[in-house]
């Protein structure tokens, strides 16, 4: 099932009271909604007989040729389903006010449904966001490669001014080994980033020889390394790769 609009679609109805709508075939010069909508289809229509109207979001059914009025979005029914009499009266594909979105006076796209999808016929999806200068640069956000996902993932910006750091930014962080280069040391406390000093972690030795944390020296090394050797009581081993 698919949200379709498409362009110069409408039939004709007699449908009467507050059902499902039964579609009567294409009007002269227009398409039908057969040929632009498979079964259980969504999309957005209008029924009006010239005086009455409404504007709804509504399900296709291939089989019997039907729209069932899934959602009122607008009618002159007090925006409820209209009780349509005898008569016929034209139906058609349109675009509601409500679910278009467009630029505000001050050039400013906004949208009130909280979440924006971007979505792609088959490259990692990206926005682009311009500098202000004639746009001549821009920065992008981007999506992982799908061999990179293990699923859906949420990256939560933080709730205060700064400036956020790439790593290829003049800016990141650069690998040291003097101890009282660092004013702050990051550590991850339950999915939490939280900062702490060299002091208070327990890192000691100064200068090029801050090889210890709590008195007992550190060795890093990879993984096959460490099965190789006997383990150290007096040495706290990290493993890299």
């Amino acid at each position: 099932m698919a949200l379709v609009l498409k362009d110069r679609v409408k039939e004709t109805t007699t449908t009467t009271g507050t059902g499902t709508y039964t579609l009567g075939g294409a009007v002269t010069g227009f398409k039908s909604f057969t040929s632009v909508l498979s079964n259980s289809d969504t999309t957005y229509y209008c029924c009006t007989d010239g005086t009455n109207f409404e504007v709804g979001l509504g399900t296709f059914t291939s089989s019997g040729t039907t729209l069932a009025r899934t959602t009122i979005l607008e009618s002159s029914n007090s925006n409820n389903a209209v009780n349509w009499t005898s008569g016929t009266r034209d139906i058609f594909i349109t675009q509601p006010a409500e679910k278009a979105t467009f630029l505000d006076a001050s050039d400013v796209l906004e949208t009130t449904g909280g979440v924006v999808s971007v979505k792609n016929g088959g490259t990692q999806s990206e926005v682009r966001l311009y500098c202000e200068s004639s746009n001549a640069h821009y920065a992008a956000l981007k999506a992982p490669a799908h061999a990179d996902f293990a699923g859906d993932v949420t990256s939560t910006l933080p709730s205060v001014t700064g400036v956020l750091i790439g790593t290829a930014n003049a800016d990141a962080p650069q690998t040291t080994a003097e101890v009282n280069h660092a004013d702050h040391v990051l550590i991850n406390d339950g999915g939490v980033m939280k900062k702490i000093t060299p002091t208070n972690l327990g890192i000691g030795g100064g200068g090029s020889n801050a090889d210890t944390v709590d008195n007992k020296h550190v060795s890093v090394l990879t993984q096959a390394a460490y099965d190789a050797l006997t383990p150290d009581s007096n040495t706290i081993y990290f493993i890299s790769g």
